[in-house]
């Protein structure tokens, strides 16, 4: 059955269907015999194709035969028609050309409509029309279009659907964009050919024309294999299949494994590309924004395309840099900023005063222009918090010494879930430098992992407030770990430890945008010539510094222990004669550092503390 119910496939040029016993014309004037009405789709407008229903009065009873009811007509109290009842969960449930649909609570057997809005289900030069206001997909009727929706063979329709016109339009001639064909009803397919709609497809749904084949012989094109057929049944001719449903193991990045016949788990499928984006979620690059495949509203899927960087004349270009047009340069042309930077981040040729700042990077050769330095801050104004162990500690005691009225808060949590304690004299809440101390806590790779959980967890406490503590807010926060982990974890979990590490901080620094998440790279020991069991630690050390350093030094908020620990007065930097995996030599701490000339622990003596607390201060003072 190619037609719906009432309705008969015709040769006729402009119409689909033609009437038999029991179709009819909604509105149509003596459109059923006396006794019957015309009743079309719920929702339909008038004019649309319907049936010839039996008249009853509404609630007289056995007013119907059975296994149908009386439900009113629109617009009378009393007078309805006799339709039949459906079970809306079972399979075939009304005859094809009919949906089991609840009407005033019932499951009711309805005619489907001629069309549904926005499905171009209509003749070529025709679109489908509903009630005004209708949304896309409600019930609708065929009428002219006044214009073309594309052109005889320019290949402008969606996939799966070509651009059709009147019987015998030729090239160029305006057409609209149809399915390829109809399930159920082959209707554009060759001779040879089956319309195979999407996954547990409803008749007259769109799909596409594939050869039919018998699965026991070579009958399909070079590169298709027969899908679908069975022991005495017949398939189609595809693509074979390129994964199973249910694994992606097997498709890129953004592709799912879609069933070609069926998305049961296991079905053979294809690859085929989730939305890299949905319309209205930002989730792009910058300079470009969710575009999406067939509609632009909010949340509709889509692929991140490049927006222009700016437009000709805006004037929204960094300094001594102009909005030059990709094919023109009229006024409101699409462009890119270019031009040469007024400086180098780090080459000094700023005027006096004034300092080279990055566009986007502050690292060394990043271009930027001459602005004035800004003033270093009153670190004894600032709250911040630093979670450390014992050399931590012992860097602390030489901030109290160099930078004059710092308060120092002590904080000693007995878990990660308890934030409890002075919250910068709570509740005054003073600025100051809160340090945790979690010494003999975290010694090993695993203790590690726990002491960024434990470090974020107090952070959020301490910002969001915990029991009867007031959130407090912050302005810097760093942590450092204890130099025993990286002597009791074994080679290459520095690399993990660093890659949880970067995660975590960066999702804190997400959820706190105005936070300055400082980063410190590892404490360092004396060198130990004699002690090879010391160097595979020194060098973990020192892979997790150059980590450090690539992923985070061009924002110029990380802190360089290390370095600071082996660089003396004089600006000598102390190496080691081994090297670390990149083939650096290893950078040991300066013996005028350590607590004696024999001491191999990494400790700091007061030189030691001293010193690097007046570098952290000064950088304290400057990060932004």
């Amino acid at each position: 059955m190619a037609c719906m119910l009432g309705w008969a496939c015709t040769a006729e040029v402009g119409f689909f269907n033609s009437f038999v016993d029991g179709g009819c014309v909604t509105g149509s004037p003596q459109a059923c015999p006396q006794g019957q009405s015309c009743i079309g789709p719920m929702g339909s407008p008038m004019g649309v194709l319907g049936l010839c229903l039996s008249e009853c009065l509404v609630g007289e009873p056995n007013a119907c035969p059975e296994n149908t009811h009386c439900l009113p007509i629109t617009g009378e109290k009393e007078l309805g028609t006799c339709q039949s009842s459906c079970n809306p969960n079972a399979p075939n449930a009304c005859p094809k050309g009919q949906a089991c649909t609840e009407i005033e609570g019932t499951p009711t057997c309805q005619p489907l409509p001629e069309c549904y809005v926005g499905d171009n289900m209509c003749p070529a030069g025709q679109s489908c029309v509903g009630n005004p206001g209708a949304p896309a997909g409600s019930p609708g009727r065929c009428e002219a279009e006044a214009e073309a929706e594309c052109r005889i063979g320019e290949n402008s329709c969606a996939e799966g659907h070509v651009c059709k016109g009147e019987e015998g339009a030729k090239t160029g001639e305006p057409g609209s964009c149809q399915p390829e064909c109809r399930v159920g009803s082959n209707n554009g397919c060759p001779d040879g050919h089956a319309c195979i709609g999407t996954d547990n497809p409803q008749y007259l749904e769109p799909g596409r024309c594939y050869l039919i084949c018998h699965g026991d012989n070579n009958e399909c094109p070079t590169g298709q294999v027969c899908i679908g057929a069975q022991a005495g049944t017949s398939g189609t001719c595809q693509m074979p299949p390129q994964c199973v449903v249910g694994d992606n193991s097997l498709c890129e990045l953004w592709q799912n494994c879609i069933g070609i016949s069926s998305n049961q788990v296991g079905a053979p499928g294809r690859c085929q590309g989730e939305p890299e984006c949905r319309v209205g979620d930002n989730h792009c690059p910058a300079w470009q924004s969710c575009t999406g495949y067939e509609s632009n509203a909010n949340n509709a899927p889509g692929r991140c395309q490049g927006e222009p960087e700016c437009r000709v004349g805006d004037n929204h270009c960094p300094l001594w840099q102009s909005c030059i047009g990709y094919e023109s340069n009229a006024n409101n042309a699409p462009g890119r900023c270019q031009g040469e930077p007024q400086c180098r981040v780090g080459n000094n040729n700023c005027p006096v005063n004034t300092q080279c700042i990055g566009y986007e990077s502050n690292a060394n050769g990043a271009p930027g222009t001459c602005q004035a330095a800004p003033a270093p801050r009153d670190i004894t104004r600032l709250y911040m918090f630093f979670g450390h162990n014992s050399v931590g500690g012992e860097i602390v005691s030489g901030l109290s010494n160099q930078v004059q009225g710092l308060r120092i808060l002590s904080y000693t949590p007995t878990s990660i879930t308890n934030t409890a304690g002075n919250h910068f004299g709570s509740p005054t809440r003073q600025p100051g430098l809160l340090n945790v101390t979690t010494y003999g806590l975290y010694n090993t790779y695993n203790q590690a992992i726990q002491e960024v959980d434990a470090f974020t967890a107090h952070v959020r406490g301490i910002i969001n407030g915990r029991g009867n503590i007031p959130g407090q807010p912050l302005d810097i926060v760093f942590m450092k770990f204890c130099f025993l982990a990286f002597y009791n974890m074994n080679s290459g979990q520095e690399t993990s430890l660093f890659n949880y590490y970067a995660e975590q901080m960066d999702i804190l620094q997400r959820d706190f945008p105005s936070l300055i998440v400082v980063h410190l790279t590892q404490t360092t020991r004396p060198c130990a010539e004699t002690q090879s069991y010391l160097h595979a630690a020194n060098i973990r050390s020192m892979n997790y510094r150059r980590l450090m350093l690539n992923r985070y030094a061009s924002g110029g908020r990380v802190f360089d222990l290390t370095l600071a620990e082996a660089t003396g007065a004089n600006g000598n930097v102390n190496h080691c004669t081994y090297r670390d995996a990149s083939g650096e030599l290893v950078l040991g701490l300066r013996s005028e550092y350590a607590p004696s000339s024999t001491s191999t622990d990494g400790h700091l003596n007061t030189t030691g503390r001293n010193t690097i607390a007046r570098e952290l201060a000064n950088f304290l003072a400057n990060v932004r």
